[in-house]
């Protein structure tokens, strides 16, 4: 994952309540452990990668992929915490 990716990720797990760390866009250990965390809470294979499966686990959190849609004012998702974090 490109490391605004990886942000967007962190953003999505910090609102499930599995990501605590800071939103820098490293896939290091304890954003890992975080997914890692996720997948196990929704009876996932807990394999520590952000695949579709989990990524559809995160609802609206976990989708789109950034550059799929036109941004407006109100909007979440992935692609909203891509582009703050870019």
């Amino acid at each position: 994952m490109a490391p605004h990716d990886v942000a967007g990720l962190q953003v999505a797990l910090y609102r499930f309540g599995h990501y605590k760390g800071p939103i820098d866009g490293i896939a290091g250990p304890v954003t890992n452990k975080a997914v890692v965390a996720f997948q196990r809470e929704r009876k996932l294979t807990a394999d520590g990668k952000a695949g579709k499966q989990t990524r559809v686990a995160l609802g609206r959190y976990g989708r789109p992929r950034f550059g799929v849609r036109t941004l407006r004012r109100g909007k979440v998702g992935f692609d909203v915490s891509v582009l703050q974090f870019l």
